[in-house]
Order: C-alpha cells, then sequence, then structure tokens
C-alpha cells in the first residue's frame, strides 16, 4: 500500500461565554439609589481594597451620580443602569474595585477574563489597567498604588476613547486558590504612561461588565505529520449517521464540536466507531480524533432530514 505524507493545518477558534463567577457584574444591584457619586458603599457584592473612593453612577439618579450625564462626563452604560468609576493617575493617587468570586478558580483551570473601560472627561489617558487575582480580602491604609502585579493587562495601548467602551480581555490559568478581583492601576506616576487628551487635570476611567469564567476556545492548532490513509469518515455529508474508521489498532479519542466551540461528544474506541447525528440540528461539526500517530480533525456537515 502506497503512503503519503500529508501536512494537516488546521486552526478552529471558537469561543462560547461560561457562567460569569463575578456577582453584579454590571454594578446594577444597589442597596439603594446613590444621591451622589461617592456612594460606593451602596454597590452590593463590591468593596474597596485601600483608602481611596470609588464612584458610583446609575441611571436612577440625577446630577452628579447619573447616568449617562454625571460629574465627570456623559456616557451610557456598557451593561445595564449604571457602572462604577475610579481615579487611575494623578498626584499618585490611585482608586480599585474588589470583589469576591462566586466559588474559588479551580486549580489549573484556564479562565477568560474580560472588563470594559471608557475615559472620562478628564485630561490625561493612560494604558496601565488591569486586573488582579488574589487568594484573600485586601484591604490596604493606603491611597496610592497596590503593590501587586496584575495577571490580565491592557494591551491595547493607550486607552483615550471617550465614546464608546473598549475591551480589556485576556486568559488567566489559575493556581486554585484564587477567591477575589481586584481592578485599577498598579503602577505609580512615574511608572504609568501617560498622554493628554484635554479636559482638566488627572486620569478617571468609567468601567463595567466585568467576566471572569472557565475559557471554552476550543483551540485545535496541529501541525501533524500523517499518513493519507489514516482516518476515514464516511458519509458526508450526513444525515444520520457518521462512520469512522482508523488504520491504527490502539485506542483512539473523539471529541466532536459544534460551531459554537462546545463538546457535544467524547468516547474512546479501537479501530472504529459511529457518530449519531439524529439529535443534532443541521450544520458544520468538528471531530477531532487522537491516535499515537498524531492529532486529526475533520469538518463534517450534517444535513437537514
Amino acid at each position: 500500500m502506497k503512503y503519503f505524507i500529508v501536512l494537516i493545518l488546521l486552526f478552529i477558534n471558537l469561543s462560547v461565554l461560561s457562567q460569569n463567577l463575578v456577582p453584579n457584574s454590571s454594578f446594577e444591584e444597589l442597596s439603594s439609589c446613590p444621591n451622589d457619586f461617592e456612594n460606593y458603599n451602596l454597590l452590593l457584592h463590591w468593596s474597596n481594597p485601600t483608602n481611596g473612593t470609588p464612584c458610583i453612577f446609575n441611571s436612577c439618579s440625577n446630577g452628579n451620580a447619573g447616568v449617562p450625564s454625571n460629574i465627570y462626563g456623559y456616557q451610557q452604560s456598557k451593561d445595564g443602569n449604571g457602572y462604577v468609576g475610579i481615579a487611575l493617575w494623578g498626584f499618585n493617587y490611585r482608586e480599585y474595585i474588589q470583589v469576591q468570586l462566586e466559588q474559588t478558580l479551580v486549580a489549573n483551570e484556564k479562565y477568560y477574563v474580560s472588563f470594559y473601560v471608557n475615559l472620562s472627561n478628564l485630561a490625561i489617558c493612560i494604558n496601565q489597567i488591569g486586573l488582579y487575582f488574589s487568594s484573600n480580602l485586601i484591604q490596604e491604609n493606603i491611597t496610592s498604588a497596590l503593590n501587586y502585579t496584575p495577571q490580565i493587562t491592557n494591551t491595547n495601548g493607550f486607552l483615550a476613547d471617550t465614546a464608546d467602551w473598549q475591551l480589556i480581555s485576556g486568559t488567566y490559568l489559575s493556581n486554585g486558590n484564587e477567591n477575589y478581583i481586584i481592578i485599577g492601576n498598579f503602577y505609580d506616576d512615574a511608572h504609568t504612561d501617560t498622554m493628554k487628551v484635554g479636559g482638566t487635570y488627572g486620569s478617571f476611567y468609567y468601567i463595567d461588565d466585568v467576566y471572569v469564567g472557565i475559557d471554552t476556545t476550543v483551540n485545535i492548532n496541529t501541525d501533524v505529520q500523517s499518513r493519507e490513509e489514516e482516518i476515514s469518515l464516511y458519509p458526508n455529508p450526513a444525515k444520520e449517521r457518521v462512520f469512522i474508521k482508523t488504520e491504527n489498532s490502539k485506542p483512539a479519542e473523539m471529541f466532536v464540536y459544534n460551531i459554537q466551540g462546545c463538546l457535544l461528544h467524547q468516547q474512546t474506541f479501537t479501530k472504529s466507531t459511529n457518530i449519531y447525528l439524529q439529535n443534532w440540528p443541521a450544520g458544520v461539526y468538528y471531530v477531532k480524533i487522537v491516535t499515537e500517530n498524531g492529532i486529526f480533525v475533520r469538518k463534517i456537515l450534517r444535513e437537514g432530514l
């Protein structure tokens, strides 16, 4: 039998959001409507790790604590009716927001982290905004920068947009003891990059829509030298069943994903097996098969009945 060496190059990056572990992630839950922008203590679940004074804004309020118009400018919320605001540069004064997660992170699990920021009408934009995971509640008697290294940092350069919300996001591999997150600028003025954009002195950002959840992105990036005949998959397209056969006599692992990246089926088989499609909607699916000779990815099409 003649064998051919083929180079399989396939990359799939499909992502769906899992359960958000951040309570009150859009700053909607209040003990009462704030009548002043410094009524941060009315915000449920969230706390303050330093002596700085974070601000709260909600559409239920008029004047300096309102949404969209407030003491620092005009901005619609990213999600819901409210957001918070923190000072991030000037006179080495810093403000932070802190919250306990719904559950401790699982060790060696990959998490997707994101939040949105928007520059208020003050003069200075910066690029050092980050998120720090902590195993314990932080409470320090300072108004300067916290001496921690954030695991999630902004990679988009200067955050100068005063009209639209800008996304800060990243992935984090957990240690298994993380219970809290803190958002802010963890650098002093001398080590913070700044750019003047107008207005008065200082740097103040709105924050909304905070997310921490298990990263459900499917990344299949294979560069595998394999025999052309290694995997047989037919019929394709199919309506009810796809038959899979390998030339390898040792057990193989099979994973089936939908187009959104959700794992639908997983099994171990030897030489051959079937994928039953009757309960799945018509569309594209991805099959990843792991054998001792490599990783093989095939796309199958489930036709309508």
